[in-house]
C-alpha cells in the first residue's frame, strides 16, 4: 500500500497499514456512530441548502411577512443543525 504526495509514491509503515484491524472493537463502533451521524447532519445541511436558496430569492423579489416568517423558520432550522454539529464536535 502506497501514499501519494506531490506526485511521488511513498510506502505506507506497516502499523498504518493494519490500523482498521488493530482498533478496540469500542473504537470501531465509535467510528461508526461519528461517520453515521456526520452522514445524517451532511444530508440535513443540503436539504436545507435546496430548501434555502429559492426562499431566499423570493424574499429578494418580494420583501412580505410571510416570505420573512419563512427565512426566519430557516434560519432556526440552521441554528439547531449548528448545535449538533457543535455537540459532535465537542
Amino acid at each position: 500500500m502506497q501514499v501519494a504526495s506531490g506526485g511521488h509514491w511513498l510506502p505506507v509503515p506497516e502499523a498504518v497499514k493494519g490500523l482498521q484491524c488493530e482498533l478496540p472493537f469500542e473504537f470501531q463502533i465509535l467510528e461508526i456512530a461519528v461517520e453515521v451521524v456526520c452522514t445524517y447532519l451532511d444530508s440535513s445541511v443540503a436539504d436545507l441548502e435546496m430548501e434555502a436558496y429559492p426562499v431566499l430569492d423570493e424574499l429578494a423579489k418580494s420583501v412580505s411577512t410571510k416570505n420573512l416568517e419563512h427565512v426566519r423558520s430557516l434560519k432556526s432550522h440552521l441554528t439547531r443543525l449548528l448545535a449538533l454539529v457543535q455537540k459532535v464536535c465537542d
